[in-house]
Parts: structure tokens; sequence; C-alpha cells
């Protein structure tokens, strides 16, 4: 790479990692670019893949390369917040292919495309992201949800990228916290009692009061079928402010519980009915077969 592409590369980098033009115009937004940049570097919101500049050209003029970026980074922030996400995603796109060593544009792009709908998209940027410098322990986060929420049964290569995801972030140091909420997604999505039970355990210890650790410690009663603690844990839900739409399947489940508990101790007590009246049916059948006049012993004798 030469001087100038260099040159440009670092400022328009630290730019992109500002994530917003905002923080360098305040409210103003483009608008407040010094007099000539704009105008000769303008973006068409409705076609920007035209205005894209060339990475010699930016390399050229990295302060018209620096503003133009802060412009679209503008329109991308603008386009998300007004839930114009497809937009939002292509403009994101573009950044990353002016800016392709930071993971910001991808990562960015991969929120856009996952509140389109796009899964597959948004996996495919968040793993770009996450091959990146400055990527965040939210990408990681993100790709992991991403990669748990495919339907269909989870397939062997996804289930080995997200353990060593988990991995890589716990030997960065990453809060223990989010590991441990990671690891129980994947023990819930896997049906995982047992790493279920080891994570919900680390975060009882590491922050008891998150709603996120209630509603893992209500999963692995689910799976156990433990209906007294489940209810007993949807009434600390409840109360720990667990999101409204989380709290109503929760309530459904743990209703489908409470009539699989009374299903089971009804069949253990028809069971053990059944057992008793067995019992007693072989006593009164031994008793009328043994014989009602047999002399007892030592009668022949007296």
């Amino acid at each position: 790479m030469n001087s100038g592409l260099r040159r440009a590369t670092v400022f328009v980098s630290l730019i992109v990692s500002l994530g917003s033009a905002r923080l360098a115009f305040g409210d103003a937004g483009p608008s407040a670019l010094p007099h000539g940049l704009a105008d000769t570097w303008s973006i068409d919101p409705a076609h920007p893949e035209l205005s894209l500049p060339s990475r010699e050209r930016m390399a050229a003029e990295p302060l018209k390369a620096g503003y133009y970026v802060m412009e679209m980074s503008a329109l991308a922030d603008a386009a998300m917040k007004q839930h114009r996400y497809a937009d939002a995603a292509r403009f994101f796109d573009l950044l990353a292919e002016l800016v392709p060593e930071r993971a910001v544009a991808f990562a960015r792009s991969c929120e856009a495309y996952e509140a389109l709908g796009e899964g597959e998209a948004a996996l495919r940027r968040c793993r770009e992201a996450l091959g990146k410098d400055g990527a965040r322990v939210a990408d990681s986060a993100r790709y992991i949800g991403l990669l748990l929420a495919r339907s269909g049964p989870l397939r062997d290569a996804d289930q080995a990228d997200v353990a060593a995801t988990i991995e890589h972030l716990r030997r960065q140091g990453a809060d223990a916290a989010i590991v441990s909420r990671l690891d129980c997604q994947m023990a819930v999505r896997l049906g995982d009692e047992a790493r279920l039970a080891e994570c919900s355990s680390a975060l009882n210890r590491l922050v008891p009061n998150d709603p996120r650790t209630v509603t893992f410690a209500w999963a692995l009663a689910e799976q156990q079928g433990d209906y007294g603690r489940a209810s007993d844990l949807l009434a600390r839900a409840r109360d720990t402010g667990v999101e409204a739409s989380l709290l109503s399947d929760m309530t459904r489940q743990t209703r489908a519980l409470r009539f699989r508990w009374f299903e089971l101790h009804a069949r253990a007590l028809a069971l053990g009915v059944s057992c008793g009246l067995l019992a007693l049916a072989v006593f009164v059948f031994l008793r009328r077969r043994s014989p009602s006049g047999a002399p007892q012993k030592g009668a022949a004798t007296a």
C-alpha cells in the first residue's frame, strides 16, 4: 500500500470508527461540511453507489474522502433510525467497500440485514466483521444469536462455530456474564441440560437479578420437568421485568408443564392403587385356596 493510500485509509478508518457524522458535526449533519467538500463528493441517496470514489481517489484526497465517509455514515444512521433498513444496509455495504480493514461497517450492515429479516445476509456480514480490526463482543453475540436462530436442527458446523466463538471470547477475557449467557443460549437451543445447569449456575453467581438469569434458570427447571421451581421462577420473572412476549411464552409453557406434572402424578397414583389392588386380590385368592378345615399341626397327637 503506497503512503498516500495508507494515510487515507488511516484517516477514513478513524472516521468510520466514530460510527456517525454527528460526532464531528453535532446535530448539523452533513450540511455542515466545510465549503467545497460536500459539493465535490456529493452523494445521491437514491443511487449512492454511483458516487463511490476509487481507492486511488481517496488516496489523493484523504480529507475529502474522510468527509465523504462521514456523510455516508450520517445517511446510514438516519436510515436505521427511520427503519429504512434496506437503504441502511446498502449504505453500510458501501462503507464496507470504502474501509474494508475495519469491522464497524460490516457489523452495522449485519444489524440492518437482521432487521430486514435476511438472516443469511446478516450472518455473512457479521462473520466478516469478526475477522476485522475493531470487532466487538457485541458483534460476536449477534453472530451467535443469528446462528442459533436458524430453523431446523443446528448443523454440526454451526455448533462448532458457536463453540469456537464462545471459547475465543473466553480466552480474550470478555465479561464472564456475557460468555455465560451465550453458553446458555446454545444450551437451550441444543436442549443440553448439563450445559444449561452449569451456565445458569454461573449467571446466578455473577448477575442473580438480571432478567436473563431468571429466564435461563426457568428454562432449566422446565427441561427438568420441575413444575414447582418453574412456577416460582415465573413469578420472579414478572418481578425482574422480563419482556412481555417472552413472559407470555414462559407462562404458557409453565401451564403445560403443570398439566404434565399432574398427569405424571395421577399416573403414579393410579399405578400405586392398581398395585395395591393387585396385591389384595392375590392375598384373597391365596386365602381362598388354602384348605379351611385342615387340622393344625400337632392336633392329631393331642
